[in-house]
């Protein structure tokens, strides 16, 4: 219930930040990022109605004439910090959005993953990789807070960015070209390949239907598992591992991905405003 709360808050927000002033707007969204990213441990939905309190606070204090830097003063980060204190610690958050990145990542790789019935399918590898991920994406979620207040040097930007990178491709590494394995590799062709993949994609598809991050992954797992069926039929089979048939799903595969960029693209362009 606490998470449907907060999402309202944010959604709230969202709308209320399009009556402000470019000044103030910019003002406030540097905050507004700079307590999201600092309160990942802690309770989402103090934290979005800390900021809605916020920005009501801004928005009446602009009916009256008055910029957001005069109304909070111009030491920002202070004030976030303020804010910030305020906040208690919630794992259960942590948890609760550790799951929903899984599950994302789940959607993104594994039916991909399972398109080849003759591709063996190693979970010791999946699981590792999907925490590993996350991970990943708390300390570049931390870095992007760090980054707001303080001026960084393009220098440092970039080779942070070039390590980031690297440490993006380990799993990869680890798998196609080092060959790690472990004991959960097992095959997933016929019927039992054919079962998974309808099985995936309907929690997926389930999950799209109450949560808009989900739903920027369907064009991927319609395609996916449309591909994967179809590898498995021996009626089309055949086709698809011909010439011929092989470029046909490349393409339709790149398009497939294309789109669902481009809508988690709009989704966050969405969210930030």
């Amino acid at each position: 219930m606490a998470v449907k709360e907060a999402e309202a808050l944010t959604q709230k927000n969202a709308t209320l930040q399009q009556q402000l002033i470019k000044e103030n707007e910019t003002y406030y969204s540097d905050l507004l990022v700079y307590i999201r990213t600092k309160t990942f441990f802690r309770d989402e939905l103090k934290t979005e109605e800390l900021l809605l309190e916020v920005l009501q606070d801004i928005l009446e204090a602009q009916k009256n004439g008055v910029s957001a830097a005069d109304y909070f003063g111009n030491s920002p980060k202070e004030t976030a910090d303020q804010i910030i204190e305020q906040i208690p610690f919630n794992f259960k958050n942590v948890l609760t959005t550790f799951l929903y990145a899984f599950l994302a990542y789940a959607a993104f790789s594994i039916l991909p993953n399972l398109i080849f019935p003759e591709t063996a399918f190693d979970a010791g590898v999946f699981l590792l990789s999907g925490i590993y991920y996350f991970f990943l994406a708390t300390i570049l979620i931390w870095g992007i807070g760090q980054t707001i207040y303080r001026t960084i040097p393009k220098v440092i930007e970039i080779t942070v960015f070039l390590v980031f990178i690297l440490l993006s491709s380990a799993p990869f590494v680890l798998k196609s070209v080092l060959h790690f394995e472990t004991p959960l590799t097992f095959s997933l062709d016929g019927t039992l390949g054919i079962l998974l993949i309808l099985f995936i994609a309907a929690i997926v598809i389930y999950k799209a239907s109450h949560e808009p991050l989900f739903a920027t992954f369907i064009p991927i797992i319609f395609v996916s598992a449309l591909l994967g069926v179809l590898y498995r039929l021996e009626l089309t089979q055949h086709y698809l591992v011909s010439g011929s048939g092989k470029i046909t799903a490349s393409i339709i595969m790149i398009i497939s991905v294309l789109v669902s960029v481009y809508l988690t693209h709009r989704l966050s362009k969405n969210d930030s405003r």
